[in-house]
């Protein structure tokens, strides 16, 4: 990081060089039996670089110009399938080359005493290229490459109004988009496009009862352009797009000092995300010796983990002594059911999970012991859902844990 101060503004450069390698191992069958596995040699490079020039801090306008630009290389080299859907032993080599360039600028200024306006705009230019290779062990074979190229103009655009000096609205709407490519382990598959988002949202952050409540509520609405959803076939990833889907919520934040010793914390989500017009997706039977199953148009079908509702409170009291200072907390998760796969066969039933601690922090602050635990009541709860080609591969979550922490703060 690099800082210079040309006194009309603020210069920052931001460098960075990542190199990345490891081998992945998977069983994807999920059986004691060696059906299908796979091993993934990952070999990943990326350079950054940005720019920024930053307005002053005396400045009547905050304003932020920028330039961003993005190299990376990420190769399975080879990756190897092994299993009798690939005929024994199967070597794929793929490597995306991706070269990404951004300017941008945001300002924000008063246009009242009271109210404050926000413009952003950020233009990307993007291409990758793809490099492939697959046969058996020894004998890989070139095919062709391909290439993906976009340039999307994104945007903020928002309003904030002080309507005391504790409590504050807010009006924003926010274009992103999240980038396309190849899945390396899919010879010969087409570039899924880039993800465009629309998201609006309205809402409030506030200070209350003497700073003692601290509220903030939220509505919002997401608006998908060829959302990227993945799909798992025989195990490697495929990933294509929808052509729309919308997301719908309300959200709450409450955090409320009771006293100097107990403090509560609660959030509150609704939401409701459907997919729009998405033709023929991609879905599995729960067995691979069941029939295939089709889906015309996954239209009015639930998201993927999109719980409709989920919920969380937690109680910290703080308790001086003249031993040290003991907290303790308490706390509750509740998720409402959701689906894991398109076609909402696959789902998450609903759950609450509760943890507990208690924390000793020595009076001079250098040492604290806390005895925790998590899932008390053990609830067996899914983390991962995944349907694919050889059957529903299910995560589940830890079960009843708990231990001792213990800190040392020089």
């Amino acid at each position: 990081t690099i800082n210079h101060d040309f006194g009309f503004a603020q210069l920052v450069s931001l460098t960075s060089r990542r190199i990345a390698k490891g081998l992945n191992r998977f069983d994807s069958d999920n059986t004691p039996l060696t059906i299908v596995h796979f091993n993934t040699p990952q070999d990943v490079k990326t350079w950054t670089q940005e720019l920024q020039l930053l307005a002053p801090t005396d400045s009547t306008v905050d304003w932020t110009l920028g330039a961003f630009y993005f190299d990376n290389k990420a190769a399975y080299d080879p990756a190897r399938l092994i299993g009798a859907p690939f005929g024994g032993e199967l070597d794929i080599f793929g490597k995306q080359h991706t070269k990404s360039a951004s300017l941008y600028g945001q300002a924000t200024m008063k246009v009242l005493e009271s109210t404050a306006v926000t413009v952003g705009l950020r233009y990307t230019d993007e291409k990758q290229d793809l490099t492939q290779a697959v046969g058996p062990p020894g004998g890989m074979a070139p095919i062709p490459g391909d290439s993906n190229k976009f340039n999307k103009l994104t945007w903020r655009l928002a309003v904030n109004q002080s309507f005391t000096d504790h409590v504050r609205g807010y009006v924003s709407y926010n274009r992103g988009i999240k980038s396309g490519g190849f899945d390396l382990l899919g010879p010969g598959a087409p570039p899924y496009k880039p993800e465009i988002l629309d998201a609006y949202e309205i809402g409030m952050k506030s200070e209350l009862l003497d700073q003692r409540i601290r509220l903030n509520l939220a509505a919002y609405y997401y608006d998908y352009q060829d959302i990227q959803v993945s799909s798992n076939p025989q195990g490697t990833i495929v990933t294509n797009n929808a052509a729309s889907a919308e997301v719908k919520g309300l959200e709450a934040e409450l955090e409320f000092a009771v006293t100097s010793q107990l403090r509560i914390y609660a959030g509150a989500n609704l939401m409701e995300g459907e997919y729009g017009d998405y033709p023929n997706p991609t879905i599995f039977p729960p067995s691979p010796f069941d029939p295939p199953v089709t889906l015309a148009n996954a239209d009015g079908q639930d998201m993927v983990r999109s719980p409709k509702f989920t919920g969380n409170v937690s109680i910290n009291y703080s308790l001086p002594s003249a031993v040290g200072t003991f907290d303790l907390a308490t706390s509750a998760f509740h998720s409402s059911k959701f689906y894991w796969d398109v076609d909402n066969r696959l789902d998450s039933p609903a759950y609450t999970i509760y943890g507990a601690s208690v924390t000793w922090h020595s009076i001079d602050d250098k040492l604290d012991v806390k005895l925790w635990g998590d899932n008390l009541t053990d609830k067996a709860y899914l983390i991962t859902g995944v349907p694919n080609g050889n059957g529903d591969s299910l995560q589940f979550a830890a079960p009843r844990t708990y231990g001792v922490t213990l800190g040392v703060h020089f």
